[in-house]
């Protein structure tokens, strides 16, 4: 039986044939997919150039109610295709500054009123969207003064508030906090209200009895806002108007209780005497002063400081400005001792001096007799004989006269002052007045001296009759001693008396006036005079 084959060359055709037929079916295939794959990439590109040819950007907002778009793509855009929506609803009655956006051009969109806290979505003809919230951008704060003084002093806060372009905007709510002090407002350290349409808002900030920094914080919206006023101390705000005073210690000694010498000039604002003037130091005490004469322009003013460090310095104020104050001149509370005589009544004994038998430390052996023919208070309007005129005030103390017979010593007695503590370093001061009627040298004289507590002399100072060369004499002068040890004097006191030691009835007399013991160092200090502060 015959069997049919395919022979090998027929099947080597075959086989052939078949591979090229599937090799163009790849062919196809593949060059296909490849052009899709182009035109999908192609349509991308076209797309997002597209979209890149028609963007727009926010450029910014007025509060007149025109916002301001930017083409920042490659493309026209018809402005009839561009619609706002406020929170997802579209907005009407807005208009455009051009039917036509070029690229690059602005567009102005008249009579859009803004809304803070709205979200606003912007849209074009291919569908692209700016999306933004109007919102608080900032609050700004500030104080009228950086300083200003307890005890009711007050300053005006400012917030200020803006958008999110910049532009002031009304109608925000404020809420004002300060750590020192109230608001005039809500009588508390908090006040809240709103922004008026210049977008401000203001709150007064009074000050209390603190003193420090207060930190005062405005929040509106996110953000909060932070300014600081510091409150200085004011002694009190019924005087209106002060000065510094800076004053030196130039000794290199710590100084206490110092009675210090200003020369003041008068101000409009004070009273005509000088009765308004208060001074303060930094701890906020009350110091006691006096005046020398309240008529005087400028003014000799002494302030006891209760402290002035060691070549250093410290800070009292002067207050003045108020119509209704009284004068606390005091010269008893600002020296050691002091005495004018002018309360006293003219006539009679000194309150302050006691008149007695005579211990002078000068004086000889003699028999104590007190030979004083007067001692007493007088008045310039009273003077008789060889009296002198006393320049401070009307009143001086008088003491007179010697007598000195049969060859002893005869004293007219003297005046001792009341008790008091002698600073370590200190001055007296006093004016006198001396007379005398051919005193003679050595042997008659008249003292003034300051004792201790054991009746021993301290210090002191003669005029004997070799003062007035023997001669008849009247002289009247102020004079001084000071006193500088390694520490104080308890319980001391003045006296003054005259001696003679004579048979010739020699006479004598003495007057003394402007008494004052201070605190006294070389070097004094200096000190200078800031200008005037007021309390508003």
């Amino acid at each position: 039986m015959n069997k049919k084959c395919i022979s090998p060359i027929i099947a080597v055709v075959l086989l052939i044939t078949i591979t090229l037929t599937a090799a163009s079916l790849l062919r196809v295939w593949y060059f296909s997919e490849q052009q899709e794959s182009q035109e999908r990439t192609s349509g991308l590109i076209d797309k997002k150039i597209q979209e890149t040819e028609e963007e727009i950007d926010i450029e910014s907002y007025d509060t007149n109610g025109t916002l301001y778009l930017r083409n920042t793509g490659l493309t026209t855009i018809n402005t009839d295709s561009i619609e706002v929506y406020e929170d997802g609803a579209p907005v009407s009655g807005y208009t455009f500054s051009t039917s036509t956006l070029y690229s690059g051009d602005i567009l102005a969109i008249w009579n859009l009123t803004l809304t803070i806290g709205k979200t606003y979505r912007i849209t074009t003809e291919v569908g692209y969207t700016e999306i933004f919230e109007y919102n608080v951008g900032n609050v700004f704060l500030y104080s009228d003064d950086e300083n200003i003084f307890n005890n009711g002093d007050s300053t005006t806060i400012t917030a200020i508030t803006t958008d999110n372009f910049g532009n002031r905007v009304g109608g925000i709510g404020i809420q004002f906090q300060t750590t020192l002090g109230t608001f005039s407002e809500s009588g508390t350290s908090t006040y809240t209200t709103s922004t008026n349409p210049s977008g401000e808002a203001t709150a007064t900030l009074v000050s209390g009895t603190e003193t420090g920094r207060a930190k005062i914080s405005a929040l509106a919206g996110n953000y909060t806002s932070m300014t600081s006023v510091n409150i200085e101390y004011w002694w009190d705000p019924s005087w209106t108007k002060r000065k510094k005073i800076t004053i030196q210690e130039n000794s290199g000694n710590d100084l206490t209780d110092y009675q210090v010498k200003f020369t003041i000039a008068y101000d409009s604002d004070m009273q005509p005497n000088y009765e308004d003037l208060r001074f303060i130091d930094s701890d906020h005490n009350e110091l006691s002063y006096w005046i020398e004469d309240d008529t005087a322009d400028p003014a000799t003013i002494w302030v006891k400081v209760l402290s002035i460090p060691m070549s250093s310095t410290t800070t009292i104020y002067m207050y003045y400005g108020n119509a209704l104050a009284s004068s606390n001149s005091d010269p008893d509370a600002t020296f050691v001792f002091f005495d004018s005589f002018e309360n006293d009544t003219v006539g009679n004994e000194p309150s302050k001096w006691t008149f007695g038998p005579c211990t002078a430390y000068f004086g000889g052996s003699g028999d104590g007799n007190q030979k004083a023919d007067k001692h007493e208070v007088i008045s310039n309007a009273g003077l008789s004989g060889n009296e002198v005129a006393t320049p401070y005030g009307n009143n001086s103390l008088s003491l007179g006269s010697i007598s000195a017979a049969n060859n002893q010593d005869e004293y007219t007695g003297e005046y001792e002052s009341q008790r008091f503590d002698l600073p370590k370093n200190a001055k007296i001061e006093y004016w006198i007045a001396l007379y005398d009627n051919s005193l003679d040298v050595g042997e008659d004289g008249m003292y003034i001296e300051v004792m201790d507590s054991s009746d021993i002399q301290i210090v002191g100072d003669r005029w004997d009759g070799g003062y007035f060369g023997n001669s008849n004499g009247n002289t009247s002068m102020d004079d001084s001693f000071t006193v500088s040890s390694a520490s104080s004097y308890p319980n001391v006191y003045i006296q003054f008396g005259m001696w003679g030691n004579d048979n010739n009835n020699d006479e004598g007399k003495m007057q003394i006036d402007f008494v004052r013991v201070r605190s006294y160092i070389y070097p004094e200090p200096t000190y200078t005079i800031e200008s005037e502060v007021s309390f508003t």
